[in-house]
């Protein structure tokens, strides 16, 4: 089988902010963080009252046909995160902004994620590690000098230090200890533990945890653990994972995606598992259950597939991206056979999955090498230069001779002359012996990337524009517009806020042209409740809890944390329980999901969804239920900015999330103005 090398499905055309050293950037790394709006530096530390602006480029992602473009910035204690949109350029590129005003100013360290992806699976997805301090400055030197990540079990505690893995690591009264969500102290740990530690180095060599994190328990029992990740070596009865060793005996349960039976030896390195195991007094691990998974939950920030274009002794560079590797680095065949990294060549053909480190390095989890008998290229994008018998396009030059085929785009017969600066093309070509690349096939086509679409809430209007998905289309009298029974309407009949899907057509220096706007059916009305169950009607299928009553049907799901399936016969007063539910018509609520929580928690929270009802004074009606709010209540635009309750309408959608008092009154932690959840029609 073949596979390809895709690239630029169009060439980078930067916005006219960020010519010259933000280009320069730009060109380096599929993205740039930086405080200027012009991306003339590319910074990971900030103060408070710089603006983070985000540049993207990515020209392999369709940006025509996109899925989502999100990003997230969240402290790494887990605090409150800022969630927020991209702008499409229109170009391959996507810009954004955070105000770090409105930052925690208690959190240092956060985690800045990026999510750019089109429907045809193409996608970034990036974690970064950034500062953010009061003056900007970076933290202390001897932080910065060496991080260490170690995930393993404790096997000694001593004074105010751990020993996991042989390193004994010092734990401080500013170390944030973890158990999921719930925040644990110093003398929650000991030894047997499962658990993954951030340190960093100081100047005497010591080794300083800046976070624990202790591995989940399984079943109320410390001495069982879950670890997910790459299996890195096998032997006869182990097995190792993330830097562990398992071993396995005739009890061991192994299993593939789909649950079905597997034997031990259906395992190989490179499989993505979820282990989990039980620790033995003779302090080793020996795994009850082995599930095979597509690795979709690991952590591996960063997949792509290509050539290698540069190899050293420390990295790897794949289409204009450099990875670091180290001995931990998984590289295998193409039938997934562990081999040496110096069996790798410039113009192998690989698939890398990496990771961010706290650093901000690149670092390599996987090399697999591909199949590329032929080293078959496959490019699409606009043509940015033209020499004697070759072309340049994504910044790849491609010979051209007798041999290569010309077409246009209707399979019309073309020669070279029509190959000219700007004209979009696809280009199949095949490696040469010297690495150079012979184009076979050059078809011209004009109106790639001609068709745009979106779907979304409508974000803003005027007489002759309508903006989508952070996308401005114009409008025409040529532009059909129907609601979500395909009758006729008129631009006028929309209103900000509606959910709509948007076909139109990009045009050369102006905004796309929208061809068909369709207003889409949509349901605002959704419930989500964590809370004790107050009480059970098994005759009339209701649950009470948190002060509402859900229906409960055959279609509703009932699990407990770990997704196993209940069913209602096992739920009980006092359990505390996260439901999922949406208003029916009537106005009574039908649970879509309801899960049973592993920490029975008596804090009562709701999170609710829906309209405006009413505001008086410092109260406001959502969802025909009342909330409180104070001066700790944190209040949100769409784009995450600070503003303030007189800032909200009756009538907006939003979001509530609240938790109860003393005297039963729910008191709003955070509202939050959202666009209404679109349904298919």
């Amino acid at each position: 089988m073949r596979r390809f090398y895709k690239l630029a499905l169009a060439s980078v055309l930067l916005l006219a902010t960020m010519i010259g050293s933000g280009s320069r950037l730009a060109a380096q790394q599929p993205f740039v963080l930086s405080k200027h709006s012009d991306f003339s530096t590319d910074d990971r530390a900030f103060s408070r009252a710089d603006t983070l602006y985000i540049l993207v480029t990515r020209p392999d992602i369709d940006y025509t046909n996109l899925k989502e473009m999100d990003f997230e910035l969240k402290p790494r204690s887990g605090g409150n995160k800022i969630r927020g949109q991209f702008a499409n350029n229109m170009d391959g590129t996507y810009t954004a902004w955070v105000d770090l005003s409105t930052t925690d100013a208690s959190e240092v360290y956060w985690t800045l994620r990026i999510e750019i992806q089109d429907h045809s699976e193409n996608k970034l997805d990036v974690r970064v590690p950034v500062t953010i301090t009061q003056d900007g400055s970076a933290p202390a030197p001897d932080q910065q000098k060496k991080r260490v990540n170690v995930h393993g079990i404790i096997s000694a505690v001593q004074g105010d230090s751990i020993q996991v893995k042989g390193m004994w690591i010092m734990v401080t009264d500013s170390t944030v200890i973890q158990r999921g969500n719930m925040s644990k102290s110093f003398s929650d740990l000991h030894a047997g533990l499962l658990v993954e530690v951030h340190a960093w180095t100081a100047a005497d060599g010591s080794i300083i945890a800046d976070r624990i994190q202790i591995n989940e328990k399984m079943g109320g029992n410390d001495n069982e653990v879950e670890v997910k990740g790459f299996i890195s070596s096998i032997g006869n009865d182990s097995l190792v994972v993330e830097g562990i060793t398992f071993w396995v005996d005739s009890t061991t349960q192994v299993v593939g995606r789909e649950e079905e039976s597997k034997d031990f030896a259906d395992l190989q390195v490179g499989d993505f598992v979820q282990v989990k195991a039980m620790l033995r007094d003779d302090g080793l691990l020996w795994a009850t259950r082995i599930k095979m998974e597509d690795g979709e939950g690991f952590e591996s920030e960063y997949e792509i597939e290509g050539p290698i274009e540069a190899l050293s002794d420390t990295s790897i560079t794949v289409a204009g991206v450099t990875f670091l590797v180290d001995d931990q680095t998984m590289v295998m065949n193409h039938d997934k056979g562990a081999i040496g990294f110096s069996a790798l060549q410039v113009g192998d053909l690989v698939e890398v999955k990496g990771t961010f480190r706290d650093d901000g390095n690149l670092w390599a989890v996987k090399i697999k090498l591909e199949e590329s008998e032929e080293a078959e290229i496959e490019v699409k994008g606009a043509i940015e230069s033209v020499g004697e018998g070759s072309i340049v396009v994504a910044g790849m030059t491609f010979a051209i001779d007798s041999t290569t085929v010309i077409f246009g785009e209707h399979h019309t017969p073309a020669d070279a002359s029509m190959l000219q600066p700007g004209v979009f093309v696809e280009v199949k070509a095949f490696r040469q012996a010297d690495g150079s690349l012979l184009a076979v096939r050059i078809k011209i086509e004009d109106e790639f990337k001609s068709k745009i679409e979106v779907k979304g809430a409508i974000q803003d209007l005027t007489a002759s524009t309508i903006t989508v998905f952070n996308t401005t289309f114009d409008v025409d009298s040529t532009t059909l517009i129907l609601d979500h029974q395909k009758n006729p309407l008129t631009l006028a009949d929309l209103q900000v806020g509606m959910i709509v899907e948007v076909k139109g057509v990009v045009r050369d220096g102006a905004n796309p042209l929208a061809e068909r706007i369709k207003v889409e059916e949509h349901e605002a009305n959704e419930v989500e409740v964590n809370a004790a169950i107050d009480s059970l009607d098994t005759d009339a299928g209701m649950v009470y809890a948190g002060g509402q009553a859900f229906l409960v049907d055959d279609h509703t799901i009932i699990e407990d944390a770990q997704k196993q399936p209940l069913s209602f016969g096992d739920l009980s007063v006092g359990q505390m329980v996260e439901i999922k539910a949406r208003r029916q018509p009537d106005g009574s609520l039908l649970a879509l999901r309801i899960k049973v929580e592993d920490n029975q928690n008596p804090a009562v929270k709701l999170e609710v969804k829906g309209d405006i009802a009413a505001i008086n004074g410092d109260t406001l009606v959502v969802e025909q239920t009342v909330f409180l709010t104070d001066a700790n209540t944190m209040f949100l635009d769409r784009n995450n900015n600070a503003i303030t309750l007189a800032d909200f309408s009756v009538g907006e959608f939003v979001e509530v999330q609240a938790e109860t008092q003393v005297d039963g009154i729910w008191l709003a932690k955070k509202v939050k103005k959202e666009d209404p959840v679109s349904m298919q029609g």
